[in-house]
Order: structure tokens, then sequence, then C-alpha cells
């Protein structure tokens, strides 16, 4: 008789998907809006750190919850899997570099270095 799998991993949709949808829904309502663009070049730069600092404030509030929605249950999968590098930690460290590079792209436009970008 064969055993079952450890790494198997069921696929469903729970609240941490609906978090991490109106998350995206909310990024890019901010950063395709026309009071985003209709700004003058003196406040821009303002304009942007506002609006990072809400989509850090919200990332933050939807990883908190996530945490403590599934606290028992991250437990239980985790003990199964060893070696692994939990995908929530990828998708946080990717998402943070390109916070981060979207916000370099905006300053070298704003400053003028990111023309011959």
């Amino acid at each position: 008789m064969t055993q079952p799998n450890p790494n198997k991993q069921s696929v469903e949709l729970n609240r941490t998907s609906l978090y991490w949808g109106l998350l995206l829904i909310f990024v890019l309502a901010v950063l395709f809006s026309n009071y985003f663009f209709n700004r003058p070049k003196q406040k821009l730069i303002y304009l942007i750190w506002n609006k990072f600092k809400v989509l850090i404030f919200v990332t933050v509030y939807v990883l908190s919850l996530n945490y403590l929605i599934n606290l028992k249950r991250e437990y239980k999968i985790m003990a199964n899997t060893t070696g692994r590098i939990p995908l929530w930690l990828i998708g946080t460290v990717a998402g943070i570099l390109v916070i981060g590079l979207v916000g370099i792209f905006f300053y070298g436009s704003y400053s003028g270095l990111g023309s011959s970008l």
C-alpha cells in the first residue's frame, strides 16, 4: 500500500486570496487614477510618497490578517514540509523589489535622470 504524499497541498479559495485580490485592485486604482497624473511636478514627489505610504500600511495590514487567520493551519502545514521556502516569503520579497523598482523609475522620471531608461 502506498503512503500519502506529505508535500501535497490543496488549492482553495480562502480569505487570503480575497485580500490579495483587493490589494491588487487598490494598487491599480491608485497608480492609474487621473488624480495621480494631473499633479504639478513640485507636488508629484509628495504624492508618490503618500501613495506608497498607504500601500505599505495596507500590505502590512493584509499580511497581519493572513498571519492571524492561518495561524493554527500554518503550523500544521509546515510541520510536514521541511526544507522549503514559504511562498509568502518569496512573494513579500518580490513585492518589495517591484515597489522599489517602480519607485526608482518614478524618481528618475521626476528628476530627469530616467529619460535614458
